[in-house]
C-alpha cells in the first residue's frame, strides 16, 4: 500500500467499455488517484497478486463469482484495498462473502456508467483521499 500523500494506483476492471472511460476520467480529475491500468475482464488471482503497483482495485460485480472471493481476500492480504460494485440484486452470500474477505466495500448502483462513476467517485473521495485517511487515522 502506498503512503497517504502519494496517490493510490488505481485498478479498474469491468466489462463495459464506457464504465472504465467514465471511472477513469473521473479519477484522472482527483490528484488522490492514479489509473495504472483498466481491464475488460477480471485478472485471474495470480496476475492480480502480482500487482505490486495497485493499491486499489475497483471490480464490478458483474465478475462476481465464489472463486473471486479466494482472490480478494488473498489481495487484501497482500495490502490493496478493494472496492466491488453492481446493480442490485446480487447474490449476497457472495458479498457477504467479499466483505468478510476484506473487501472495503460493495457499493450497489445502477449500472448506467455515468451513474457508476459518480457512486464511485464520491466514495472513494470520502474514504481514501489524503484527508478522510487523516481522519481515519484519528488526525484532525
Amino acid at each position: 500500500m502506498t503512503n497517504h500523500g502519494a496517490p493510490l494506483r488505481t485498478l479498474i476492471v469491468d466489462s463495459n467499455p464506457l464504465v472504465r472511460l467514465e471511472l477513469s476520467e473521473a479519477l484522472s480529475n482527483d490528484s488522490s488517484f492514479v489509473v495504472i491500468a483498466e481491464r475488460a475482464s477480471p485478472p485471474a488471482r495470480e496476475e492480480l497478486l502480482a500487482h505490486d503497483e495497485t493499491d486499489l482495485v475497483l471490480l464490478s460485480g458483474v465478475f462476481l463469482q465464489p472463486e473471486a472471493v479466494e482472490a480478494v481476500t488473498q489481495a487484501v492480504t497482500a495490502g490493496q484495498q478493494v472496492v466491488v460494485y453492481g446493480s442490485q440484486g446480487r447474490d449476497i452470500s457472495l458479498v457477504s462473502a467479499l466483505l468478510a474477505a476484506g473487501c472495503s466495500a460493495y457499493l450497489s448502483t445502477q449500472r448506467s456508467a455515468p451513474c457508476i462513476a459518480r457512486a464511485i467517485t464520491n466514495l472513494l473521495t470520502a474514504k481514501y483521499t489524503p484527508a478522510a485517511l487523516s481522519r481515519a487515522a484519528g488526525n484532525s
